[in-house]
């Protein structure tokens, strides 16, 4: 996702990004519904047009948009997509950033004069304040508010302005004010896809179940908002919890059946599978490929248990080296698989060509870059092989670990709550996470809760989190959001000075230091499973700290203090 700026460019990808976020709580008895905004067929036809050329001809995008809005002018998402494919248009072919930046300001007020000027003409009409307050979400809040009430003024029914102040509540941390306003959106317009997704995805914290029945009662009309909901219910659960097992066999019965819905809630499923029975997981990937031929995930995810299974015989008939040459031919899918299988079953197959050795340091640098149980059980598994004890397993670790980090970036930014400096400097000696946000980002707010149990869990031995907001017409939501949402973090300003240095093109984006103030690790927490890895990840560097290791903590083999859970993976032979 791009980062903001005042003429709104990500606006799009962070909403379709923001689907997956949820807001907490239940709703209220429902209101009278009234007939909602659908596009005229010629206008739809354009409005896909210019989806389909998004991102590749913004002139041509921006065109077509027009069109839509010129043969439906209550066309609301036609206006919020024409006014980021025009200023992208203005800005794409000019040399430098300053002008690029200028054409797109001077595009932008061109459009907010052209809105302007439609209200004027038409001042019954929300869409053309609800299209200015759209415009103005992101760079001025206040104002954008004032738009949206404006639009409700005109139309008390009118769900688009109820979705945008919801999702502007949510921004600020008022969850009562966004569940208010989104569940207004959503009786207002009933068959709306979007609105009945978030509807739906606002009782996920609260009640699961509840979330889980109205996906269900969406699948037959719409698959794909359905499956979204669905998906993102098993992504925030721990991926060997028998709740996450229910979520992803409901999928599994489900899904197959939507052969355009999508298939991302399966991946965890199938990543399962290839930890404990290669078979299943290939089974699933054939079925998946065969009901979904418009997916192209699956066949990667199909060729990869293939391969595995492949190695596994090889090695199993005394063939290594065959197995090492069909691995290294393996396209591996990054986006959706886990790397635990691939690299414990290309240790084996090392340590099974007479090189223990060579195999124990593949694992050790697997694991010193990217820690898992999985990976240190067979790490242990294969150390005790070579006589090596624990403490000789996590030194090796530590070492290889120390040596691939990278130099601390300094800074010196303001802080939030104090309006004092907070330095680098400040935090040597400590384990933190430098977490780069901005209020409105979708993705951002999907993160906080996981970091935010992984602050509660380890705050008491040192650790804590800087969260720098890299968006600063953004500072005045930050507080009310960190209070509204409970977080624990030290907000601090950011800037684009910072934002260069640490070469932050994306949000969230993490930089996670250890106590001799240098970067180990860059983690992305997209649920419960990456959560337990930064877990890890926390765990390893704080053991490196003054900060004592709890007893219960040092008697334990696994590197979190929790048992270890055991799979046919565990051991490299």
């Amino acid at each position: 996702m791009e980062r903001n700026s005042a003429s709104s460019y990500s606006r799009v990808l962070l909403r379709l990004l923001a689907i997956s976020i949820f807001a907490t709580g239940c709703f209220a008895p429902s209101l009278a519904a009234q007939k909602e905004f659908i596009p005229t067929a010629a206008a739809k036809a354009e409005f896909d047009k210019g989806m389909a050329a998004w991102g590749n001809n913004w002139k041509a995008a921006a065109a077509h948009f027009r069109r839509a809005i010129a043969l439906d002018p209550d066309y609301y998402e036609a206006y919020e997509d024409y006014m980021i494919s025009s200023t992208k248009a203005a800005a794409e072919k000019l040399p430098t950033p300053a002008a690029k930046e200028q054409a797109a300001k001077k595009a932008a007020q061109l459009l907010i004069a052209l809105y302007k000027r439609r209200a004027r003409q038409h001042p019954k009409d929300p869409v053309y304040p609800w299209a200015l307050g759209d415009y103005y979400e992101e760079s001025d809040p206040a104002l954008a508010t004032n738009y949206f009430h404006l639009a409700l003024k005109l139309d008390p029914h009118y769900a688009p302005a109820y979705e945008d102040l919801g999702g502007m509540a949510d921004s600020r941390g008022n969850l009562v004010l966004s569940r208010e306003d989104l569940r207004k959106a959503h009786e207002f317009w009933p068959d709306n896809a979007s609105f009945w997704e978030v509807y739906a995805g606002s009782w996920a914290s609260s009640d699961p179940i509840k979330a889980e029945q109205i996906a269900l009662q969406m699948l037959a009309k719409f698959p794909q908002q359905a499956l979204d909901v669905l998906n993102s219910l098993a992504a925030v659960e721990d991926p060997d919890s028998k709740r996450a097992r229910e979520i992803e066999d409901l999928l599994w019965r489900k899904y197959p059946k939507q052969p355009d819905a999508g298939g991302w809630g399966l991946w965890p499923l199938f990543n399962f599978y290839m930890k404990s029975d290669p078979a299943k997981a290939l089974d699933l990937a054939t079925v998946m490929v065969k009901n979904n031929p418009k997916d192209d995930t699956w066949p990667s995810l199909r060729n990869y248990a293939r391969a595995i299974i492949k190695a596994n015989g090889l090695i199993a008939n005394h063939k290594p080296a065959e197995a090492l040459g069909f691995l290294a031919k393996v396209k591996f899918p990054n986006y959706a698989a886990d790397s635990d299988v691939l690299e414990i079953t290309r240790a084996r197959a090392v340590s099974a060509e007479g090189k223990p050795s060579a195999a124990y340091a593949d694992l050790v640098a697997d694991y010193a870059k990217a820690p898992t149980r999985t990976l240190h059980a067979a790490l242990s598994s294969q150390g005790s092989k070579l006589g090596k004890t624990e403490q000789q397993v996590e030194a090796d670790v530590w070492a290889r670990r120390s040596s691939d980090a990278k130099p601390g970036i300094p800074f010196t930014l303001t802080s939030f709550t104090t309006g004092k400096p907070v330095s680098l400097v400040d935090y040597k000696g400590k384990v933190f996470l430098l977490s780069f946000f901005f209020p409105e980002c979708g993705p951002c707010h999907f993160e906080f809760p996981f970091l935010q149990q992984v602050l509660n869990k380890y705050k008491d031995r040192g650790f804590s989190i800087l969260a720098v907001n890299g968006v600063p017409k953004q500072n005045s939501m930050v507080l009310p959001l960190f209070q509204g949402l409970g977080l624990g973090f030290l907000p601090l300003k950011g800037n684009d000075a910072i934002l260069k240095a640490y070469k932050v093109f994306a949000f969230p984006t993490n930089f996670l230091y250890g106590a001799d103030g240098r970067i180990y690790f860059n983690p992305r927490v997209e649920g419960a499973a990456s959560e337990r890895h930064l877990e890890l990840e926390v765990a390893a560097l704080l053991r490196h700290t003054k900060h004592p290791v709890p007893i219960r903590q040092r008697k334990s083999s696994n590197p979190d203090g929790q048992q270890s859970h055991t799979s046919g993976l565990s051991g490299v032979r």
